[in-house]
C-alpha cells in the first residue's frame, strides 16, 4: 500500500516589529545620541539619491569601514513623512535576514542631527550592467548568469513575502551583484507590510518597473513578481518596458502607458530569445496579477533556463 505524500511544509512566518511612531523614535534615538554621535569617522561619499545621502564611514569601535545612510534635514527629504518612511525602512531591512539583504547594524543621529543608519559596505556591480553585457555578449554564459541572477532576486523576494514585505520598487539599479555573483537587494525605502493593506491611492515606485495595479495605488505581493518580469524584459529588449525610441522618458506619460496596456511584446523585440524566456517574461508582467505566478516558479523557469544555456555553453567550448 502506498503512503499518501504529506504536502511540503511551508517557512513558519514572522510578523515584521516598527517603531510605534516616528515621534517616539526620534526621542528613543535622542538619548542615545551622545554616545554614538563620535563612533563614526566619514571617509568620502558612495551614492546620492533626492531623498537620501549614503557614505562610507570607519567605526572606530570595531575598526571596520562601513556604509551610513543619511536622511537630509532640509526640503522634501526633512518632512515628517520622509523621516517616518526612513525610520520604517531601517526597521524593516534590519529584520529581513537574508544573504540577499544587506542588514543595519546600527540606527542613530549624528552630530548634526541627521537619522543614519548603518550597514556593511558592499563593492560591486549595478544589475543593469549584467543585463547590458549579457544582451550584447556573443556566449551564452553571459546569460546564463545574468538569468541566475534575476532568480537569486526572486528568492529575496520569496523570504520578503514570507515575511509580509512588499519592496514595491524593484528595478536594475537596486539590485547589486558582489564580486562572487552574490545579489543584494537594496532600498527598502518604498516596502510596505502586507498588513496595511497596500490599497492607500498613492502611486510610488520607478515608472517602467510598476505593474498596472501599482500605477493605480494598489500594491502587492505579485507587484514585485511583475518587477522582475519588467527586469527580464529589460535584458531581453535592451530596453525596459514602454521606453520611448526617441528622446528620455517621462515619468507620468510611462505610468499613463502601464494602465492603458502591455508593453511592445518580446517576441517582435527579441525574436531570437532562447525557448522559453519570451513565456516566463510575459507570464510575470500579466496584466492579472492571480496570473502572474510566485516568485518560487518565476526562479524555477529562470534557473531551468540557465542550466540549459550553461550546458550547451559546456558542449561548444
Amino acid at each position: 500500500m502506498k503512503r499518501k505524500a504529506s504536502p511540503p511544509r511551508q517557512p513558519r512566518t514572522q510578523p515584521i516589529e516598527l517603531p510605534r511612531s516616528a515621534k517616539a523614535g526620534l526621542a528613543e534615538l535622542r538619548r542615545a545620541r551622545r554616545a554614538g554621535a563620535a563612533r563614526y569617522r566619514r571617509r568620502g561619499e558612495v551614492a546620492q539619491g533626492g531623498m537620501a545621502l549614503v557614505v562610507q564611514v570607519w567605526d572606530s569601535l570595531l575598526h571596520r569601514p562601513l556604509a551610513m545612510k543619511l536622511q537630509p534635514t532640509r526640503g522634501k527629504a526633512g518632512s515628517d513623512e520622509a523621516v517616518a518612511r526612513f525610520l520604517r525602512e531601517g526597521a524593516i531591512a534590519a529584520q529581513l535576514r537574508h544573504p540577499g539583504v544587506i542588514p543595519v547594524h546600527d540606527l542613530g543621529l549624528d552630530e548634526r542631527g541627521r537619522l543614519y543608519y548603518t550597514m556593511p559596505l558592499v563593492e560591486g556591480r549595478e544589475l543593469g550592467e549584467v543585463l547590458d553585457r549579457a544582451r550584447t555578449a556573443s556566449r551564452g554564459g553571459e546569460l546564463a548568469r545574468a538569468l541566475a541572477a534575476l532568480a537569486q532576486v526572486c528568492d529575496v523576494v520569496r523570504y520578503a513575502h514570507l515575511r509580509g514585505v512588499i519592496h514595491g520598487d524593484l528595478k536594475p539599479s537596486n539590485v547589486l551583484l558582489g564580486p562572487f555573483d552574490e545579489v543584494y537587494v537594496l532600498d527598502w525605502g518604498l516596502a510596505t507590510l502586507a498588513s496595511d493593506d497596500g490599497h492607500d491611492g498613492a502611486v510610488s515606485g520607478t515608472p517602467p518597473y510598476m505593474s498596472p495595479e501599482q500605477a493605480e495605488g494598489h500594491v502587492g505581493f505579485p507587484s514585485d513578481v511583475y518587477a522582475v518580469g519588467a527586469m527580464l524584459y529589460r535584458l531581453l529588449a535592451g530596453r525596459s518596458p514602454y521606453a520611448p525610441r526617441r528622446g528620455h522618458e517621462d515619468a507620468q506619460k510611462t505610468i499613463e502607458l502601464v494602465k492603458r496596456g502591455p508593453p511592445t511584446p518580446i517576441e517582435r523585440l527579441a525574436p531570437d530569445a532562447p525557448a522559453g524566456l519570451a513565456a516566463l517574461c510575459e507570464r510575470a508582467m500579466a496584466r492579472e496579477p492571480d496570473e502572474r505566478g510566485s516568485p518560487e516558479e518565476l526562479a524555477a523557469g529562470l534557473r531551468a533556463i540557465a542550466a540549459t544555456l550553461g550546458a550547451a555553453g559546456r558542449e561548444r567550448s
